[in-house]
């Protein structure tokens, strides 16, 4: 009986170290997982693929006063998207969420020739500078075309 009793006393001490330690998973366990549940969320964000770019530019008239309220067409004949956004005051102009492709910008306002880049290379990712558009004071209907030279494009691709 005497062993009855013993094994009774060692059961009955595992049990109170049991309920001093608790029931529940350690802390450093807990811990460790929430920290894996974070770095897993920010990882997901880090990795978000950019599936579109911005090209932005300015309209200036041949003294290189701005041209505001300057009707602006990008566009792009390979993918069928065509956008249309007016010049601000400062002359500036921005369009955005467009999706990689080959683009001509055109540029129109009141008392001016219109204007025309053509082959202005936007990828993914890109804040594209499409630099200065200069309009000739002259009919509406007539308009000048000039190729987009890489060299004169301010390209700065967002990370």
């Amino acid at each position: 009986m005497l062993r009855l009793s013993e094994s009774r006393s060692s059961s009955a001490s595992s049990a109170s170290s049991a309920e001093e330690s608790g029931h529940r998973p350690s802390g450093g366990l807990r811990f460790l997982v929430l920290v894996a549940a974070v770095l897993s969320f920010l990882s997901l964000i880090s990795y978000a693929q950019v599936t579109s770019g911005t090209m932005f530019g300015t309209v200036t008239d041949a003294s290189g006063a701005v041209v505001a309220g300057a009707k602006v067409t990008v566009h792009s004949d390979d993918i069928g998207i065509n956008r249309v956004v007016t010049s601000s005051g400062a002359g500036e102009f921005v369009v955005t969420n467009l999706p990689p492709a080959t683009y001509w910008v055109s540029v129109e306002a009141q008392g001016f020739k219109g204007l025309k880049k053509e082959g202005v290379v936007l990828s993914a990712g890109d804040h594209l500078n499409g630099g200065e558009f200069v309009l000739q004071v002259g009919a509406a209907s007539n308009e000048v075309t000039v190729n987009a030279d890489t060299a004169e494009l301010d390209r700065k691709s967002v990370v």
